[in-house]
């Protein structure tokens, strides 16, 4: 597979140009490729000497490239199927990438070129410098100038949390089968007493046994804490804020604190109009709690900002836009405004039968990409939310040609077979926001896999999918939407310019809801908390502070916050 090389732009690495086989993800052919690539590596770092800086660069995007193209489709068929077998080799194969990158940035060449900036590195052009300014970054979190005792233990310590950050997602996902049960109780029922107990049942699912993510929390929070002592911070906060866009917790803290000055006032009148709301309601309610307040919202909407009745659909409420028409109307924007196209390609490997696939096209006809669309909801089994994955990363340097490759996920109810789907407004702008991932990872075209796509400052990362959310609320996009021919009439003007109405009465709970948990990530880590008592006393301080009402002790709603415990949002949910 690895041919023997005189020279690093002769590396073959096995790309997937075209058809990804995600049942060989489960084979032992992954065990032999690891191995092939330890093979190049050890030939790659042999050389005696390094003469140009692009070459060594080059060198090291490939092999981190040739271990992505293992790990990426593991990553994600990981949170998108139900395979325990899966959760073990990709660890074992994310450690083996780790130890490449390590013995990469331990050689030589790259004191030379990345940390001494010789005079090769000066020629070198604009992508390649910031490539170099990456790896800087990422070799101060390796610990690169410790002696290498203590560049050992950090590894150690970061292959844990890796490790620990699967757990938690996995013990989340086995838990959230009800979730979406409960959550529709509280928004719908008018049962107080039901409602409370489907609230306090969702945020104590992660509390029982083989479920309590508690342990994991802390775990993960005592790891990070040491490995910011060990690389000369004083927190974690402090640690990545030098990795995230906003470059210091000062700036941080004055994001956090301004936006709070703008939404909390308009959050708190809005609280006003429900609670007089509540009264009119039900006399019982004499002071609003956690579990009143989607119930209320809903009816508020509906007295307020009701729908016509000619496009309240009889089975879906206010799921009124079909799936598949917001989908070429989705595609019809990226066309119109993007110059891209969207071909549906049937016939490939799938890791589901709901998955559908398409090919991407630039307006010269050039194949720019892939994207899997995973749309419906499978309890217990697929992670819960929505979110874009990147299956493969694209590049083009020295001829190593790949096409990005990402999958789009959601969990929309699916209904009964041979029914339409239709989707709430909410979910039409989760679809718009993910796809706004998807052209920030398809539309790259960046020479460096390792800079390809969405691997950006995790607190603007946001951008783009925020951008195209944003730009489902413009009123002819609302209207293309609603002039749906698969229905018996158009969605009318009135019921477009409710939505809109509808959008400008919410957005200051949602706004508050970023806020609160922006403020809870980024002090969690500033403070060093690692006792798990103290973190659920910030997070019930949180809840005070930026919530719409306080919330019970006996819930925890923290211990399902999968951004900050599973993801990579640590330290940058304030980016949302």
């Amino acid at each position: 597979m690895f041919p023997r090389m005189k020279d690093l732009r002769n590396i073959n690495i096995p790309l997937n140009t075209a058809v990804i086989d995600f049942d060989e993800f489960t084979s032992s052919s992954m065990h032999d490729r690891i191995h092939g690539l330890e093979r190049v590596i050890d030939e790659f770092l042999s050389q005696p000497v390094f003469t140009e800086a692009e070459v060594f660069f080059s060198g090291f995007d490939a092999i981190c490239q040739a271990y992505d193209v293992i790990i990426k489709p593991f990553d994600h068929l990981l949170k998108v199927t139900r395979d325990d077998d899966l959760n073990e080799q990709l660890l074992n194969l994310r450690k083996a990438r780790q130890n490449a990158v390590k013995r990469m940035m331990e050689h030589d060449a790259f004191r030379q070129f990345v940390i001494a900036g010789t005079d090769s590195t000066s020629i070198l052009g604009d992508e390649f410098k910031r490539f170099r300014t990456v790896l800087n970054k990422k070799s101060q979190l390796l610990g690169l100038a410790l002696p290498k005792n203590q560049r050992d233990s950090i590894a150690e310590l970061s292959n844990e949390i890796v490790a620990l950050q699967s757990s938690y997602r996995k013990r989340v996902t086995d838990a959230s089968s009800s979730f979406g049960e409960q959550m529709a109780t509280v928004s719908k029922s008018d049962e107080r007493y039901a409602r409370k107990k489907a609230w306090i049942q969702r945020y104590t699912a992660n509390l029982s046994d083989q479920h309590d993510t508690r342990p994991i929390i802390t775990k993960i929070l005592d790891l990070r804490k040491d490995l910011s002592h060990r690389l000369g911070a004083d927190n974690y906060a402090e640690l990545m804020a030098g990795h995230r866009a906003a470059g210091s917790t000062d700036v941080i803290d004055r994001f956090i604190l301004n936006s709070a000055d703008r939404i909390l006032p308009e959050a708190r009148n809005r609280l006003t109009t429900l609670k007089a709301f509540a009264a009119t309601v039900d006399s019982d309610i004499k002071e609003l709690q956690p579990w009143d307040i989607s119930y209320l919202n809903r009816l508020y909407l509906e007295k307020n900002f009701s729908l016509p009745s000619g496009d309240e659909d009889k089975t879906s409420g206010s799921r009124i836009f079909q799936l598949n028409h917001s989908l070429d109307i989705i595609v019809e924007v990226i066309d119109n405004f993007f110059g891209i196209q969207l071909n549906e390609v049937h016939g490939l490997p799938v890791w589901h039968p709901d998955v559908r696939v398409f090919d991407w096209f630039d307006s010269a006809g050039r194949q720019i990409g892939r994207q899997y669309l995973d749309l419906f909801t499978r309890p217990g089994e697929k992670s819960i939310g929505a979110w874009k994955s990147s299956i493969l990363h694209g590049c083009s340097a020295l001829g190593r040609e790949q096409l990005p490759v990402c999958g789009l996920q959601c969990n929309f109810p699916r209904g009964k077979t041979g029914e339409t789907v239709y989707l709430a407004w909410d979910e039409v702008k989760t679809l718009f926001h993910e796809f706004g991932h998807c052209l920030h990872e398809l539309c790259c075209q960046l020479r460096i896999s390792s800079l390809s796509g969405t691997q950006v400052d995790r607190d603007i990362l946001e951008f783009p999918s925020s951008f195209m959310e944003l730009y489902s609320q413009q009123p002819a996009i609302m209207k293309m939407l609603g002039n749906d021919s698969g229905r018996d009439h158009e969605i009318s003007n009135e019921t477009l310019k409710i939505l809109q109405e509808r959008d400008r009465f919410m957005a200051p709970f949602k706004d508050l809801r970023r806020l609160k948990l922006a403020w809870f990530d980024y002090q969690l880590h500033k403070r060093n908390l690692t006792d798990i008592a103290e973190i659920h006393e910030l997070y019930l301080a949180c809840e005070k502070n930026y919530g719409l009402v306080e919330i019970p002790a006996s819930a925890w709603p923290e211990t399902s916050f999968n951004h900050i415990s599973a993801g990579d949002y640590a330290v940058g949910y304030y980016g949302y």
